[in-house]
């Protein structure tokens, strides 16, 4: 649970956030390694984010290996950049803020 690990999140929580314990999602969008899917103790997924829209359609996929952290400003410029592309048609350049 989110609110257990972070305590300054708000009630109104800008975003959902997924929990996928079963590893469900995991099978269904290709996260884990294939030889090791179905054994709980050796298949970690693939460090995945995807941005879906309000018409259900993905806007991005970014995948990182387990050794390499996520880069937080990137991920907000990225939605940033999807947000206004939707909004007003046009495209934004390389290292746009």
């Amino acid at each position: 649970d989110i609110r257990s690990v972070y305590n300054n999140i708000p009630e109104d929580f800008p975003y959902p956030i997924i929990a996928d314990e079963a590893r469900d999602l995991a099978v269904r969008l290709d996260m884990l390694d294939e030889e090791m899917m179905w054994d709980p103790n050796a298949a970690n997924t693939i460090r995945a984010l995807y941005v879906i829209g309000p018409d259900r359609k993905v806007k991005l996929s970014m995948f990182y290996p387990n050794s390499t952290g996520r880069n937080v400003q990137e991920i907000l410029r990225v939605v940033d950049s999807l947000q206004l592309t939707d909004r007003l048609r046009v495209v934004t350049p390389v290292d746009w803020t």
